[in-house]
C-alpha cells in the first residue's frame, strides 16, 4: 500500500510500449531486491499516445544512491564484479540488438526480457557510481565507460519488443505497444480495449488504467503529486552540453511520429533524443531538451556534429511553442524568445 504522505513527481517522458514500461516497473521494485534488500516505490506510467510520464517518490534516486555508496563502503570489488556482469549481460543483448531481426516464438520474447532485467542493474550503476564521491576514480571510470555502451539501452530494447510482437501479432499492427508480458503469454485483449489504452492509460503497481484522467487516477489511489510551476516566462535555462550561440524558429517534438516535421535551421525542443532523432537533429541549428545529463543522446550527438545544445531545462516543452524566434545561448544555458 502506498503512504498516503508520500509525493511523486515527474522525473522522465519517455516513448516505449507498454512492454518497456512493465520491464523497467519489475527492475526497480522487484529484481533488485536480492542484491541490494531495498527496492523503489512504484513508478507511476502516465501514457498517452504512447508517451508516458513517468513519476518517481521524492527522493527515490537519492535513496538509491545511498544503497550502491553502502554496498561499495562494505565491499571494494563490489563495482568491478557489477560492471563485469553487466558487460557479460550487455554483450549478450548487444548482439540481438545489432541484428535487428524480431525474435521467432513467444518463449524468446520471455527470455530476451529476462537478460534485460539482469542487465537494468548495471545500467543504474553505471549512471549511479560516477555521482558517488568516495567512488574510487577507477571504478567511476569504468561505470562512465559502461554508460557510453548502454546510453541507449531502453531504446534499442523496445525496438526488438516492437518488431518481434509485430511479427507475432500481426492483426494487432500499432496495437502491439499496449500488451503485457502476462498476456503474450497467455490471453490477448479484446482490440477495443488495446484501442483504449492507445488513447491513454495508466501503469501502476502492475494495473493498467483507462477510461480515468491522471488527476481522478491519483484521488482514487491516495497520491499526492507535484508538478513543477510554469510562470509566464520567456526565458529557459539549462545545462550546458555543446556551446555555441544562434537563433532560429522553434520546432517542439514530443512524439516520434512527428520527427520529420523538423525543417532544416530549426531549434529542435524537446523531452529528450533518441537515435531516431538524428535526421531532425543533423537538419535542426541546436537542440534543446527538458531532460538529460552530460552523457545523454543529446549531448552526445551535438558534441559529435558541433551544434549548440542545452540540455536538463525541464519546462522548455512547456515554454516554447513551435514558431517562436529564441535565441540559444549554450555558452551560457539560457534560451530566449526574441522579438521577430
Amino acid at each position: 500500500m502506498i503512504q498516503n504522505d508520500m509525493l511523486y513527481e515527474k522525473i522522465y517522458t519517455r516513448e516505449n510500449c507498454l512492454l518497456a514500461y512493465e520491464l523497467w516497473e519489475e527492475h526497480q521494485t522487484k529484481s533488485i531486491i536480492d542484491d541490494y534488500g531495498w527496492a523503489a516505490q512504484s513508478a507511476i506510467f502516465n501514457v498517452t499516445e504512447n508517451s508516458a510520464e513517468v513519476y518517481y517518490t521524492q527522493n527515490l534516486l537519492a535513496d538509491y544512491e545511498k544503497v550502491i555508496a553502502e554496498k561499495i563502503k562494505s565491499d571494494k570489488r563490489f563495482i568491478p564484479q557489477c560492471m563485469r556482469q553487466f558487460a557479460e549481460a550487455l554483450e549478450l543483448l548487444e548482439k540481438i540488438w545489432r541484428d535487428k531481426q524480431p525474435l521467432s516464438t513467444i518463449e524468446a520474447v520471455d527470455d530476451f526480457y529476462k537478460k534485460s532485467m539482469q542487465c537494468w542493474k548495471g545500467v543504474d550503476m553505471a549512471y549511479i557510481v560516477p555521482s558517488i564521491e568516495f567512488a574510487s576514480e577507477k571504478d567511476k571510470k569504468l561505470a562512465m565507460e559502461m554508460r557510453q555502451h548502454s546510453v541507449d539501452f531502453l531504446e534499442n530494447t523496445d525496438k526488438i519488443f516492437q518488431l518481434t510482437l509485430r511479427k507475432l501479432f500481426p492483426e494487432l499492427g500499432d496495437l502491439v505497444k499496449y500488451i503485457t508480458l502476462e498476456e503474450i503469454k497467455g490471453k490477448i485483449p479484446e482490440k477495443s480495449e488495446l484501442q483504449e489504452r492507445s488513447k491513454h492509460y495508466i501503469y501502476f503497481i502492475n494495473k493498467i488504467y483507462t477510461n480515468i484522467n491522471f488527476i481522478e487516477f491519483a484521488k482514487q489511489e491516495n497520491l499526492n503529486i507535484t508538478e513543477d510551476k510554469i510562470i509566464n516566462t520567456n526565458e529557459v535555462k539549462g545545462q550546458v552540453a555543446m556551446k555555441g550561440k544562434v537563433r532560429g524558429k522553434v520546432r517542439v517534438i514530443i512524439l516520434k511520429k512527428n520527427i520529420p516535421d523538423v525543417e532544416p535551421g530549426e531549434i529542435l525542443v524537446t523531452t529528450m533524443t533518441t537515435p531516431d532523432y538524428l535526421p531532425a537533429m543533423y537538419k535542426a541549428r541546436a537542440f534543446v531538451t527538458d531532460e538529460g545529463g552530460i552523457t545523454c543522446h543529446a549531448a552526445i550527438v551535438a558534441r559529435e556534429i558541433g551544434k549548440p545544445c542545452v540540455i536538463s531545462t525541464k519546462i522548455a516543452t512547456r515554454i516554447f511553442k513551435t514558431g517562436d524566434l529564441v535565441e540559444v545561448d549554450a555558452d551560457s544555458g539560457i534560451i530566449k524568445k526574441i522579438n521577430k
